[in-house]
């Protein structure tokens, strides 16, 4: 969860395995590519000659087979143009829109090899030499759209160029590393909040807010943390302490919104009440407000379980102003004078 993007709803902490293997992959294009590097010549000669290519048998140092095992993710990532058809697999690779194994599935099970390379399957003057025959009737329909594509693709004495699917010109490991964390569709909630000029730890404090990972007293509970009591402490109903109620539901929290004229939904939870109450407060600046009293709330209990200090509504919304005064030293100095005019508005 927290080594999602900031974009994707996480913190952004770097997963090291996925990076890890983003870095490996940088090995696999300079091989793929055959760059003039020394190690990639002598891979080639020493494995890969005579159009053998690498496949599910790994072969080599323990170094080399670590990079092959991220060998299918890369090529899942990248688009070949074929030059010489040197290093991609007839079969197997996607040297045209897709993978001939998946575009001719009942025809690629008549063939002889499947690990074989496009330049050597060009190469045969006999279709005898690539597939087994005779071929059934259902296979044989799928022969001729293959013969086409055998027909347009003319091959040159030039490297084959392996390129990320992006579009991009060269692979770099901060894209792959991207590709292999995955695109996941998020509430845009998460982009509001680190969009605030609010101070990182309160953005931080949202965040775990809005993922239920706060260590209020249910969670606490979830963590077999013995406690006298796990219900709310500020409003004494017997209600468990849960995000939704010490935040949104408890009688003192809707009085603190209330000082400032907004409402929160029941029953509902953060992420519902977040989006109500940026309705209710018609301006680009919602999220610190909103962030802002989710902090002095979490404050008020907090001065309450550790130190036994009761604070107040009219004290409670003294120190969301005074987090909101705070937060104006973060602001563009082009918004500054318009951010204080929004604060005014709330008194």
């Amino acid at each position: 969860m927290i080594c999602k993007t900031k974009e994707q709803g996480g913190l952004g902490v770097i997963n090291l395995e996925l990076q890890n293997q983003a870095l490996l992959m940088k090995n696999l294009d300079k091989f793929l590519n055959k760059k003039d590097i020394p190690w990639v010549q002598l891979v080639w000669e020493k494995h890969y000659t005579n159009g053998k290519l690498p496949s599910t048998t790994k072969k080599g140092s323990f170094w080399w087979r670590d990079n092959l095992k991220l060998l299918q993710p890369f090529k899942e990532m990248a688009s070949i143009q074929v030059k010489s058809g040197q290093s991609c697999l007839f079969w197997r690779d996607k040297w045209t829109s897709q993978t001939l194994e998946f575009q001719f599935p009942q025809l690629c099970s008549f063939a002889k090899n499947r690990n074989i390379s496009v330049s050597k399957a060009l190469s045969f003057n006999s279709l005898s030499l690539l597939l087994n025959l005779p071929l059934s009737q259902t296979v044989y329909e799928q022969l001729t759209p293959l013969l086409q594509i055998i027909e347009e693709t003319a091959l040159v004495p030039d490297n084959d160029i392996w390129t990320f699917s992006g579009g991009a010109k060269n692979f770099t490991s901060a894209m792959a590393y991207r590709k292999l964390l995955g695109n996941h569709n998020i509430d845009p909630i998460f982009k509001w909040m680190w969009k605030s000029y609010c101070q990182p730890k309160l953005k931080v404090f949202c965040w775990l807010l809005v993922k239920d990972r706060l260590s209020t007293r249910n969670i606490l509970r979830r963590k077999h943390m013995i406690l006298q009591s796990y219900s709310c402490e500020i409003c004494s109903s017997g209600t468990e302490e849960t995000v939704e109620h010490l935040f949104w539901g408890c009688p003192f929290a809707q009085q603190c919104w209330g000082s400032i004229n907004l409402h929160t939904v029941q029953d509902a939870d953060s992420v519902e009440n977040v989006k109500a109450i940026r309705i209710q407060l018609h301006s680009t600046f919602f999220i610190n407000a909103i962030i802002a009293m989710l902090w002095t709330i979490w404050k008020v209990r907090n001065e309450l379980i550790f130190n036994s200090s009761q604070i107040g509504i009219s004290d409670a919304k003294a120190l969301f102003f005074q987090e909101l005064r705070v937060t104006t030293l973060r602001v563009k100095e082009s918004l500054t004078e318009q951010f204080e005019q929004w604060i005014q508005s709330l008194q």
